[in-house]
């Protein structure tokens, strides 16, 4: 786009050269007339000639007038065209460019170090104990399998990282332009090698004079031609030096020059030219600058003679003209100062629109997920060298002691240098999304889809009429807590979105949920209740027919029914599928989280527990959810606070090491979260950790402030206290609930388990702050399940790459168990009842899509005008 801009412009050029040139001579014309008038007849004759030449100059500005007049009408209407050229993504940012090159390099570099198991191999192979040879087997064989599967995950991170410059029309416009601008150079290296005049040139001369063969003697002629080139002479080949060399470049070759041989130098080649020319080009410029003021200076001394002196020119329509002409001139000269002010400023802004190149293609955002899913798998396979490690420590052979310990070194140097390629691939990835305005057009497109679709579900729960209206009734009366039934009400409302329905919250069921959820958070509805119902409310609608005729149905348990409707979560809606795919990596988790935003608008204010999340962008917070209690051994395992906060220390690292790479500006550009955008100086030092702590064990802050001493801890002893089990159900303890969501839902990062309701709710709440985060889909780190919306229907895993130990091809469907992070995950393929261990990296999640009514009824796929 920068290319053809300035092809755009390159007839401007001549315009303005031309118009200064005559407007010199003109003035140099004068003067020199001026002083050499002797006499009257002289000046008599010279008036004629004068003249002449001001009329012809006076209708070539006019000629030139109309020419930029054209230009500027041109310019304006392939402006428009362009302005939509711009909208294609076509070729990316520079600083696109620099991360996904460099994260091909990581890629590379996970490959290369490989080598390094193979070493720690053939060590474990030298130690000829027998004794010892089934655990050094076993840790063989786990050497083997990560050394297999690191190379799989590095080949497939290079094919996308790759494919990400080639997609979306980026490989076409990359090959366009590299293209046109090698035809550019070589149409100026042609005119270069043929100057106008063989005889006035300045020359280059190059000899193959060297006693080396072809390659040597090629690269010594590319040499002396970028030579020519940085100092505009023509290159010469001379043909009496080199010999077969030389002979042998005539004969094959095309000639250098197609006019100018070595007979046409005048002088002697010299070779003593290393003196420097730099003070050349001052005084050339000075005198030239001095030269045009002398002639401003007496051409306007002419403008301004007195009467007495025009008329002793003797040519009374002169003065008329030229002032007329000077008067055109200098119109044409602001004319032309305005249209260069502006034509600046439009190229800056353009410039900028060009390395801004927003929202990218659905194909790159699937390869820049993968890629950086890829990324996290690295560091997940890690854990299978600490399990190798802790292996060869079990060996007691005292003999063996040392080759084992170098075995042991050189695992964990070789995990500390792919933890390091890991972090700087995670970060580079990362910022592949943010740079060149992707993270800023992705913020606004999500804000702005976010608006339309809360607008759309206050249309359908604020209906024309609230007797005619069709309804969904939910309750509260399930024997759970604040989790579950925010959820139970989050599906009832997708229920009601997919029926076109307006939800009502029964409020006699549920007790204190129903009254403190009616208390604290906004009605759902302005307008409607449940004693606009004019029938009774029926749960027998299994039945399309029956379905589309009740005026008020009520909301089931999902469980009953996840088997019946496609709109059950994790679908979303058709016509917002594509769009989604494309903004966000979990369109479910948006949607299902612009639900709950919905619903739970709160009532009452937040602003002494959130100044905690002012200025995130450059002091972020991680949120942690330690849910013990209730929890463990039933729903979930222990976790230890050190698991979390190994998670949480990984996170802030990452931070720290995208910092660094964000502080280079110019290669990191237009981030709008970036610290550094504005070229302010940061010091480099890590980013103060910041945690805010949500628990049902008080005793976690304790054990947090005594172990991480460095860390500050944000939460309430007092909310924790109240989430007990006794207590649970208090007005108190719902509050101190949903402050710890809205809290965790704020963080810059999530740890928790996905075991947990609560865990989970906060995690879909996050999702829709937008101008803070953008996609957070990744926003995230659980330690035991994936996502999951509970009783959701049935959603298969697709398989990417094949793994043939597991007999799984591309394109086979599975269900997914859940992944073991540690490279791992449980899969079990559609129809065979059989569970396999499969590396993690090779299944991607499918996407559930089906129609949905809301306020607007059957629609096609939604687009955003990005105009």
């Amino acid at each position: 786009m920068v290319v053809t801009r300035f092809k755009k412009f390159s007839h401007v050029h001549p315009l303005i050269t031309t118009a200064v040139v005559l407007w010199i001579c003109v003035i140099i014309y004068l003067s020199f007339n001026f002083f050499n008038l002797e006499s009257g007849d002289q000046q008599s004759l010279a008036c004629p000639n004068l003249l002449d030449v001001i009329t012809g100059l006076k209708s070539q500005v006019d000629v030139g007038s109309v020419n930029l007049r054209m230009f500027l009408t041109s310019y304006n209407d392939k402006n428009k065209k362009e302005n939509t050229i711009v909208e294609r993504v076509g070729i990316h940012g520079m600083s696109y460019e620099i991360l996904r090159r460099r994260a091909l390099q990581y890629a590379r570099e996970i490959k290369y170090n490989l080598v390094q198991l193979d070493n720690v191999n053939m060590k474990i192979k030298t130690i000829k104990n027998y004794s010892l040879i089934e655990p050094l087997k076993e840790a063989q064989v786990s050497l083997e399998r990560l050394k297999s599967q690191l190379q799989d995950i590095s080949l497939h991170l290079h094919v996308d990282i790759d494919g990400i410059g080639r997609v979306d029309g980026v490989l076409e416009s990359r090959m366009n332009y590299l293209e046109y601008l090698s035809n550019e150079l070589q149409s100026e290296l042609f005119q270069l090698q043929n100057p106008s005049s063989c005889t006035k040139a300045k020359y280059v001369v190059a000899s193959f004079n060297r006693h080396c063969a072809f390659g040597c003697n090629a690269h010594h002629l590319m040499y002396c031609f970028q030579m020519a080139y940085a100092t505009g002479r023509t290159l010469i080949l001379n043909p009496t030096d080199g010999e077969e060399y030389t002979h042998w470049w005539i004969k094959h070759f095309l000639p250098l020059s197609q006019k100018c041989s070595i007979n046409d130098i005048q002088s002697n080649i010299h070779s003593d030219c290393f003196k420097k020319f730099s003070h050349v080009h001052p005084l050339i410029t000075t005198a030239v600058v001095l030269w045009i003021c002398v002639i401003i200076y007496l051409s306007f001394n002419f403008f301004n003679l007195e009467s007495g002196d025009q008329q002793s020119l003797a040519c009374p329509n002169l003065l008329d003209v030229i002032t007329g002409l000077k008067s055109q001139v200098d119109v044409g000269s602001v004319n032309l100062r305005m249209f260069l002010t502006s034509y600046n400023d439009k190229n800056k802004k353009e410039n900028t629109i060009v390395e801004r190149v927003g929202i990218h293609g659905m194909s790159y955002e699937i390869l820049r997920r993968r890629a950086l899913q890829y990324a996290r798998e690295i560091k997940y396979n890690l854990v299978q060298l600490d399990n190798v490690n802790m292996k060869i420590k079990t060996i007691k052979n005292y003999s063996l002691i040392e080759p084992l310990k170098e075995a042991q070194v050189s695992l964990e140097r070789l995990k500390s240098q792919l933890q390091d390629i890991s972090l700087h691939l995670h970060v580079d990835i990362d910022g592949i999304g943010r740079v060149d305005g992707v993270l800023e057009s992705r913020m606004n497109y999500l804000e702005y889809l976010s608006n339309e679709l809360q607008s759309e579900l206050f249309q359908l729960q604020n209906p024309s009429s609230c007797t005619k209206a069709k309804y969904v009734v939910a309750s509260f009366n399930r024997h759970c807590a604040f989790g579950c039934n925010a959820h139970h009400l989050m599906y009832c409302f997708q229920m009601a979105y997919a029926t076109g329905r307006t939800l009502i919250l029964n409020p006699t069921d549920g007790e204190e949920y129903t009254h403190w959820w009616i208390k604290h958070f906004l009605p759902l509805s302005q307008k409607c209740s449940i004693n606009d119902i004019q029938s009774n409310i029926h749960s027998d609608f299994f039945s399309g027919k029956a379905f589309n005729t009740y005026q008020a149905i009520t909301c089931p348990h999902i469980g009953t029914i996840s088997s019946s409707f496609d709109w059950i979560p994790q679908a979303v809606p058709s016509h917002l599928s594509k769009l989604l795919t494309r903004l966000h990596g979990a369109p479910f988790v948006w949607f299902i989280g612009q639900l709950g935003k919905f619903l739970m608008r709160p009532s009452f204010n937040f602003t002494e527990e959130f100044k905690i999340f002012e200025n995130q962008h450059e002091n972020p917070v991680v949120g942690i959810h330690v849910r013990r209690t209730d929890k463990i051994n039933t729903e979930a395992s222990f976790h230890s606070l050190e698991e979390y906060m190994t998670e949480v220390e990984s996170y802030f690292q990452f931070i720290d090491a995208k910092r660094q790479m964000m502080s280079r500006t110019e290669e990191w550009k237009n981030d709008i979260k970036s610290p550094f955008r504005h070229n302010v100086y940061h010091q480099l030092k890590p980013v103060q950790r910041r945690v805010y702590i949500a628990t049902d064990d008080p005793s976690v802050f304790d054990e947090a402030k005594s172990k991480y001493p460095s860390y500050i801890f944000y939460g309430s002893r007092a909310r924790a206290n109240s989430a007990s089990l006794l207590t649970r159900k208090n007005e108190d303890s719902i509050m101190g609930v949903v402050t710890d969501v809205f809290a965790l839902s704020k963080t810059n990062y999530l740890v928790c388990t996905f075991s947990s309701r609560v865990c989970r709710l906060a995690y879909e709440l996050m999702q829709s702050n937008h101008l803070e985060l953008g996609d957070a889909s990744q926003q995230f780190r659980s330690l035991d399940d994936i996502y999951y919306f509970a009783g959701h229907q049935a959603s298969p895993y697709e398989v990417l790459i094949s793994s043939k130990e597991q007999d799984l091809s591309p394109g086979d469907l599975v269900h997914y168990h859940g992944n073991h992070w540690d490279g791992y995950a449980k899969v079990e393929k559609l129809n065979t009842n059989r569970k396999v261990m499969a590396p993690a990296f090779k299944f991607s999640s499918r996407l559930l899509t089906a129609p949905m009514i809301g306020a607007h009824g059957n629609r096609s796929e939604f687009i955003i005008d990005y105009k």
